[in-house]
């Protein structure tokens, strides 16, 4: 019900607004923030004597846009989660920007990074906070190794659920075939579905181990979709069973982004 509401009337309840000067944005003076994506800036910064990532998002600029009741649904959800493998949400910050999502900074950034040259990270850290999600009837719509966080712990976690998909329409490297051509499918719309995650996790699992995004020789979105519809699929990349990639892993890649949604594992039998 507070989802509806807050996403219909575009506002969140002031418990969600972090006490003013409780945050602090690290070297703002240098312009640099600590990372640039696609739809949001992240800066380092303090909240309460703990290290925080400030997410600014830049959908924002008109206030009361439709994008940012969108934004302030899934805000409603991830104020809400609480699990091992979810990057913990402290609150939205409104002094330094017009909208900020505040969460722990993740010592070890993406786990994509962090797996080039480490090892210490078990995947199923990031079936395990899927699992949670869809458990709790929670799609998460952009899963990709850049929205998997590594802490101090070597932990991994999920985080911005559904952000960049409602921003950017999601990401077309991980993106399921029934999202990229709906009518291919037999559905009346491309929708957003456990399915379709389990497809994202399959894509997300073999970037970990490849270091790189899915089909990163393609330079064109258009591309990628013309082969993904044609089933194409990344190949397994050599030297990553030295990184952990099992038969029994690759297998369940496999199977993760079967075209067929409904042949797909549910995430209670992975």
């Amino acid at each position: 019900m507070l989802r509806k509401v807050c996403q219909k009337a575009r506002i969140l309840p002031k418990s969600f607004n972090l006490p003013r000067d409780s945050t602090t944005i690290y070297h703002r003076d240098q312009r640099r923030p600590a990372a640039v994506g696609g739809s949001a800036d992240i800066w380092r910064g303090g909240y309460r004597g703990r290290a925080v990532a400030l997410k600014v998002i830049r959908v924002c600029d008109e206030a009361g846009s439709e994008r940012t009741g969108d934004l302030f649904c899934e805000a409603v959800i991830w104020k809400h989660l609480r699990h091992r493998n979810i990057t913990p949400f402290y609150g939205i910050d409104t002094q330094h920007y017009p909208l900020s999502f505040v969460s722990k900074w993740m010592l070890h950034g993406t786990i994509t990074e962090y797996f080039k040259q480490n090892h210490g990270v078990d995947v199923s850290d990031v079936v395990d906070g899927l699992k949670y999600l869809h458990d709790l009837g929670i799609v998460h719509g952009d899963l990709k190794g850049s929205n998997v966080l590594v802490d101090e712990e070597l932990v991994a976690c999920l985080s911005d659920f559904g952000l960049a998909a409602l921003i950017v329409g999601g990401s077309v490297r991980y993106m399921a075939p029934e999202i990229m051509d709906s009518e291919e499918f037999g559905l009346d719309r491309a929708v957003l579905s456990p399915q379709t995650d389990v497809y994202s996790l399959g894509m997300t699992i073999w970037e970990m181990f490849a270091g790189c995004p899915p089909f990163n020789v393609l330079p064109r979105d258009p591309v990628v979709i013309r082969r993904v519809l044609q089933g194409v699929r990344p190949e397994r990349s050599q030297g990553a069973d030295l990184l952990g990639l099992s038969d029994e892993v690759w297998e369940l890649i496999e199977q993760c982004w079967c075209t067929e949604w409904s042949k797909r594992p549910s995430m209670e039998s992975i």
